[in-house]
């Protein structure tokens, strides 16, 4: 299992969520994001990790869909379970846009990086 942190944020809303995930079904995400290219506005990539009912330690989903031609919808939820349910609870769930081609640079990037994880992997894209 791979330990792995999620940072993202739009111009609103930001969060951080660690999670555990199989190392072939990260690889098989990143790909995905390589290779993404929506048809006729339909198509999509989903990442979905843990649950949000307390059992489970975290929930992360990253989401891409179709928005219009040439830009995507990011759909970002993160919930950490937290046990205490009260100030130590933290659900995030915002929405950003990317261009085809950003997306596509990022799955690349991380395609790389799955096959050498010796260093962090950080990634910065500015909204469309």
């Amino acid at each position: 299992m791979l330990q792995l942190e999620l940072a993202a944020s739009n111009d609103l809303l930001a969060t951080t969520q660690d999670f555990y995930i199989y190392p072939d079904d990260f690889s098989a995400f990143a790909k995905q994001l390589e290779n993404f290219f929506p048809k006729l506005g339909k198509g999509e990539v989903v990442l979905k990790y843990g649950s949000e009912v307390s059992n489970y330690y975290a929930y992360v989903l990253c989401k891409v869909t179709y928005k219009k031609l040439g830009e995507l919808n990011i759909e970002i939820r993160t919930n950490n379970n937290s046990e205490n349910k009260d100030e130590s609870t933290a659900i995030a769930h915002f929405f950003s846009s990317i261009s085809n081609q950003e997306l596509n640079n990022l799955g690349k990037k991380l395609v790389t990086w799955t096959q050498n994880m010796e260093q962090p992997f950080s990634y910065e894209w500015q909204s469309t």
